[in-house]
């Protein structure tokens, strides 16, 4: 029997190995492998219940005696027919034990299992009616392997599930995910029964191999799609606002060879330690203008190496919109969305408790700061670890600044694995709430002289170079140039401000007078940028005047076309610009106090609209 059988054996231990590579826990055999019997099963039973009655109260374990007697059936027949190793028959009782050991941490998902296993149980046929058609038939034999596939399909599908860290939060919005996918084993068994007949030949058991691969497929493709115009309906009605065009902006314009110093700070480096559980939270704080936005771009690129979930928010005066809930919302979204290479069915289940969440409150979800919180709370959680980086808090508006620090201090709070950075000027509103938490200081301006050094070099070497000036210009301006980094006093704006105003100077004397007597603060670089503007002819001058206060004046970003057509709709203007917005370079027209993003123009720092 076991040489003619041989085929049979053979696919029997295919679907073994290929069931044990599908599960996410590795040690699965080794936790089932020791139950072999259905007696094994019964006496575990008798325990469970005995275990129940004195905690949870007993639940119905009944229920599942017909499922464990046709699996007695099936097995049995499996063992004389087609004589399998223990190890194979181990999977259709191991499991069992398994799952209502892992479905007991809640009695929704207890009985959710044994619900399951009912319904399976009414399904499957009574195996010994057909033992004599199992020895006239060798054919008919075939059709144990499909049963047997069937039975660890929905081990499978439930083992997965209940192996993940976070299924106790999910279960009630996830299961049926699962639920709907165990319905198709469930028709399987009901199609697999058609085949104990005496008629069945060989093309009848291949095209139900077949058949039972593309109800799978066609099971994930609707889902698929489904979760798809879920997500899709739910990112319209919240409509977040993601800050990756602001990290990519930060780091594409980031000098080399600068920041460097925050990679070897030691609160830093604990703080992205996933393993280090005492620095959760870091103020990265500093003088305006200090380049704190450009290290936190840093540091999200760091923490990406960290893999965990990494969240981030890039906030500026330029968002006129900007309010607790909305950052909430950017980063419920940026961890449902994920990064490339997370876990992808950790984020498609967060996708789907978020829509159930959405579809009981939405209104809620879409306007209760405190509602939207705990929600976000609720996805870390599932997530575990997790770095949280919201940087320029201090330019919200006042009324905005303490209500959102609160809620992004209760998330870390509430979220017991993430961590927060926070990264602002040390206003005083701010200072006040951080003085009562528990954090680490990281001061910019103390540590970045180095780094400003590196700037003022790299920038006047290139500058300097495809200049035409010849080798003693040169030299003088560097020479004075290197008195730049000092006079910054750590302030990178200083330093930026002060390069951009003498590359518009036209000749080296002109560069020489403006490097010999530096601005004495940040304010004075912006007063001297003005005052050369003040010097200009006076149509420019007005045009000038009118582009800055457009800009000052608008409580949104304005785009580059928009500013062109308002100067040319002007009445007292003495030039007309043309509409064609290639012909307005608004940094030669207003000075590098104003700068262009894609299509926008704005300051390039709120402290020139302060």
């Amino acid at each position: 029997m076991a040489t003619s059988n041989s085929h049979l054996l053979n696919a029997f231990m295919t679907a073994k190995r290929e069931f044990l590579a599908s599960q996410k826990d590795c040690s699965l055999f080794d936790r089932v492998s020791n139950v072999t019997s259905i007696q094994e099963i019964h006496e575990f039973v008798m325990q469970f219940q005995a275990q129940q009655s004195n905690t949870t109260g007993m639940r119905c374990l009944r229920k599942i005696n017909n499922f464990l007697e046709r699996l007695r059936q099936l097995s049995e027949v499996i063992e004389v027919f087609v004589s399998v190793k223990p190890d194979v028959l181990a999977l259709i009782w191991g499991p069992i034990k398994l799952l209502l050991q892992m479905a007991n941490a809640t009695i929704q998902s207890f009985d959710a299992i044994v619900d399951t296993m009912a319904i399976i149980g009414d399904r499957l046929p009574l195996f010994e009616e057909f033992t004599t058609l199992f020895q006239a038939r060798d054919r008919v034999k075939d059709a144990l392997i499909l049963f047997y596939k069937d039975i660890l399909d929905f081990f499978g599908i439930a083992l997965n599930f209940l192996s993940v860290k976070h299924w106790k939060l999910v279960f009630e919005s996830v299961w049926p995910k699962h639920r709907s996918k165990i319905d198709v084993v469930v028709s399987n068994i009901e199609r697999h029964s058609f085949l104990l007949r005496d008629e069945v030949n060989l093309t009848h058991i291949s095209e139900a191999h077949q058949a039972r691969l593309i109800d799978f497929d066609r099971w994930a493709a609707t889902f698929e799609f489904q979760a798809r115009q879920n997500y899709n309906e739910l990112e319209t009605f919240i409509s977040p606002r993601l800050y990756d065009d602001e990290l990519d902006r930060f780091q594409r314009n980031m000098c080399e060879r600068t920041g460097r110093w925050i990679q070897r700070d030691k609160a830093i480096s604990k703080w992205l330690d996933p393993n280090d559980t005492k620095n959760r939270l870091i103020w990265l704080q500093g003088i305006p203008g200090a380049g704190k936005s450009y290290l936190s771009s840093m540091i999200v690129e760091m923490a990406k190496t960290s893999r965990t979930a990494v969240l981030f928010a890039f906030l500026s005066y330029k968002q006129g919109d900007v309010s607790a809930i909305s950052i909430i919302h950017s980063l419920i979204f940026q961890l449902v969305i994920g990064a490339e290479g997370s876990d992808e069915a950790l984020r498609a289940d967060m996708r789907i408790k978020l829509f159930d969440i959405y579809r009981s409150s939405q209104r809620s979800l879409k306007s209760n700061t405190k509602f939207a919180r705990e929600t976000l709370c609720t996805l870390l959680n599932c997530v575990g670890s997790a770095h949280i980086i919201i940087d320029g808090l201090d330019e919200l508006t006042e009324g905005e600044r303490a209500p959102t620090l609160r809620e992004i201090l209760s998330i870390s709070r509430d979220a017991n694995e993430t961590k927060t950075l926070i990264s602002s000027r040390m206003e005083d509103d701010i200072s006040r709430i951080m003085s009562k938490t528990v954090h680490k200081a990281v001061r910019v301006d103390d540590q970045n002289g180095g780094c400003i050094q590196s700037f003022v070099s790299i920038t006047s070497e290139k500058w300097l170079s495809e200049s035409d000036f010849d080798e003693e210009a040169r030299s003088g301006i560097m020479n004075l140039l290197s008195l730049l980094a000092a006079k910054a006093k750590g302030m990178f704006l200083y330093a930026k401000v002060v390069m951009d105003n003498v590359q518009m100077c036209h000749n080296p004397e002109a560069i020489q007078n403006e490097l010999r007597a530096l601005p004495e603060t940040l304010q004075d670089a912006y007063a001297r940028i003005l005052q050369r503007l003040h010097e200009l002819q006076p149509a420019k001058r007005e045009m000038s005047r009118r582009a800055l206060g457009w800009i000052g004046c608008s409580p949104i970003p304005i785009l580059i076309q928009e500013l062109a057509f308002a100067l040319d709709l002007a009445p007292e203007a003495e030039i007309q610009l043309p509409r064609n917005t290639a012909s307005l370079n608004i940094v030669q027209l207003c000075g590098p106090v104003v700068e262009v993003s894609g299509d926008y123009v704005h300051f390039v720092h709120f402290t020139v609209q302060e």
